[in-house]
């Protein structure tokens, strides 16, 4: 004869921790998601918009190869994009909580600093200046959703394993 017996307040024990923890998004923000969005943004700076940005003016191209010997399009001091990739800038929007990700650059920071929100100019385009979208360009394709769902699942795995060790 088998008999098998259950613990059912440790099962109960684990389920509730799982639970708790798969429902608070914090770390799959913080630990998985923004370091992911952060190399996409990274990305489209290297890249120059993924080959996308207009080029520069030919007369403002000579002279920046003048003052700012190769830095590409949007990177003249690169405070644009460690602002957009990198939590300890001043000008970057980071919020992380249990249900939503926020992620983006503080406009303000800009205009006190430089006296405009040139991200947003350079993003949205206006009269003098072509649209050189940064944002936009990492939801393109489908790239970002699938590796959002791989990270995702890897977290579930982590954090389920966590809670194993713990209780068992």
């Amino acid at each position: 004869m088998i008999q098998i017996e259950f613990d059912t307040q440790r099962l109960q024990a684990y389920l509730n921790e799982v639970e708790g923890r798969l429902t608070d998004y914090t770390r799959l923000w913080s630990d998985f998601i923004a370091p992911l969005v952060a190399g996409e943004i990274a990305e489209v700076f290297e890249t120059e918009g993924r080959g996308e940005w207009p080029a520069l003016h030919p007369v403002y191209a000579a002279e920046k190869e003048i003052t700012h010997p190769g830095k590409t399009i949007l990177r003249r001091d690169d405070n644009y994009i460690q602002a957009a990739t990198s939590t300890r800038h001043p000008g970057n929007i980071a919020r992380f909580s249990s249900s939503e990700m926020i992620w983006g650059i503080d406009g303000g920071y800009f205009e006190a600093t430089y006296g405009e929100n040139y991200p947003a100019h350079h993003e949205l385009g206006t009269e003098r200046l072509p649209a050189r979208p940064v944002f936009e360009l990492i939801t393109v394709g489908g790239r970002l959703d699938e590796n959002i769902e791989q990270l995702t699942e890897k977290w579930v795995r982590e954090e389920i394993a966590e809670v194993e060790q713990q209780l068992f």
